[in-house]
């Protein structure tokens, strides 16, 4: 909650940013329907750091630079610079936006994660244009908390075991 208190201008212009390119960079948005950019992952491409380079989800053999990548999703460099300016203003590694008919809409800004894929827990600083903060969750394998920042803003806490 902190990050966001301390950066609320930065973390408007990344949830602005994210969802106007929604609409312009369709490569940006994989087969589930949401649209992200990050450190790690920009749209259906992710970063290994073991290995240095880019591979998609659909041709995981098919290694690729950043600039490749960003050429592929029709971003330019510089604004996919913009992104890296704001996530070291925010504190954050990846921004996600998802439409407001789909389950999870909202803008997703991720500040924090540990632990693997198979267990560990995450944070995350969200926005909701409708306002309404989904209720907490628990089933056997994870849990979520969400508590309300300001106006549209929340943080969730997912903890998986």
């Amino acid at each position: 909650m902190a990050k966001y208190l301390s950066a609320p201008l930065a973390y408007e212009a990344l949830a602005d940013m994210i969802k106007n390119d929604a609409k312009e960079f369709k490569s940006l948005t994989p087969s589930y329907g949401c649209t992200v950019v990050g450190s790690d992952n920009i749209g259906s491409y992710w970063y290994s750091s073991a290995a240095g380079d880019w591979s998609s989800t659909q041709l995981q053999e098919t290694k690729q630079t950043l600039s490749e990548v960003l050429n592929k999703v029709g971003m330019t460099s510089s604004r996919y610079r913009e992104y890296v300016t704001l996530f070291e203003k925010t504190g954050s590694e990846r921004v996600t936006y998802c439409p407001q008919e789909m389950a999870n809409a909202g803008v997703h800004i991720l500040v924090y994660r540990s632990g693997t894929m198979m267990g560990g827990w995450g944070a995350a600083i969200n926005k909701r244009d409708d306002g309404n903060i989904p209720e907490d969750r628990n089933t056997n394998c994870c849990s979520t908390k969400n508590i309300k920042i300001r106006d549209n803003w929340y943080l969730s806490l997912d903890i998986e075991s």
